[in-house]
């Protein structure tokens, strides 16, 4: 969920806490039950995907960690062995090359520590015939470390491309659900009780408002990409890239795998720069 779905599912809360003060109203009003009802079951399953999300999130990062440290651990096994051997050999240069500490992997973003263990591997291999303590089953155990930890940090990317159809449609589904049963809980309110009780179909419309308000907002994602790189997604992603709405001064910053949003502004044409130090800035008109 963004901001503005987790704006509008505590506007819900809201809705709930109003209807137990009014329900000594409502209780006698036809069919309001049913809308009651229909609004729980519509919250409940958003919540459902809401924890479901954390989980999965929470699940991914634990798995990327874990394969994250086995590839750099496997990749400085053999690093280590290699200079060894490099040394006894007499070669300074190559036994340099392989004498990187962890935290030249450990400290660099992702997609650079993956490429740190390419290199190394590529080290290695290219010097198989004088580093006999290194051997190719080796090389091939330092890939499938680093497939592993790449393929996980693919996965975040493919849920991303798929979440529309697996995910968004039908959060959307439960929030329209929701928001429908709500208005149809109001205009049960207002036929019933605006004359002999109108300060309970305010105080309801007040609990409606937040929703509303919400459903007037708009949201800006966006997936920045290196286009002049030859390197595949996603190590031509950009992070720490900079958008800016200019009208309403609104920023946002790409993350490691080049996604940024923003959220909870009103429709309507607005300027954008986006800015990486390194690259040219890209202005375009947003409508």
């Amino acid at each position: 969920m963004d901001n503005l779905q987790l704006n509008t599912m505590d506007s819900y809360i809201r809705v709930a806490k109003v209807e137990s003060e009014i329900s000594t109203y409502t209780v006698n009003i036809q069919e309001y039950a049913a809308e009651v009802q229909t609004t729980e079951i519509a919250v409940k399953n958003l919540g459902i995907m809401l924890m479901k999300q954390k989980t999965d999130t929470g699940d991914l990062s634990n798995e990327a960690s874990v394969a994250s440290e086995k590839m750099i651990t496997t990749t400085r096994k053999f690093m280590l062995r290699g200079a060894v051997k490099a040394r006894q050999l007499g070669n300074n240069i190559l036994a340099e090359q392989l004498s990187h500490p962890k935290s030249y992997f450990v400290r660099a973003r992702k997609i650079d520590s993956i490429q740190h263990c390419r290199d190394m591997r590529d080290i290695l291999h290219d010097n198989l015939a004088v580093l006999t303590n290194v051997l190719p089953a080796d090389i091939q155990t330092i890939d499938d470390a680093i497939t592993a930890f790449f393929d996980i940090q693919q996965a975040p990317i493919h849920a991303i491309q798929n979440k529309k159809a697996e995910g968004t449609d039908l959060m959307d589904e439960q929030f329209h659900i929701a928001n429908q049963a709500i208005r149809n809980r109001y205009d049960l309110l207002v036929s019933y009780l605006s004359d002999s009780n109108p300060d309970v179909v305010k105080k309801f419309a007040e609990a409606m408002q937040v929703i509303n308000a919400g459903e007037r907002h708009t949201v800006l994602d966006a997936l920045c990409v290196d286009a002049d790189s030859a390197l595949p997604a996603p190590d031509n992603f950009i992070e720490g890239a900079v958008l800016k709405i200019v009208e309403l001064n609104l920023i946002a910053t790409s993350n490691s795998f080049g996604l940024l949003g923003i959220s909870q502004f009103k429709p309507g044409i607005y300027h954008l720069e986006i800015t990486k130090a390194g690259y040219q800035t890209v202005k375009m008109i947003q409508e």
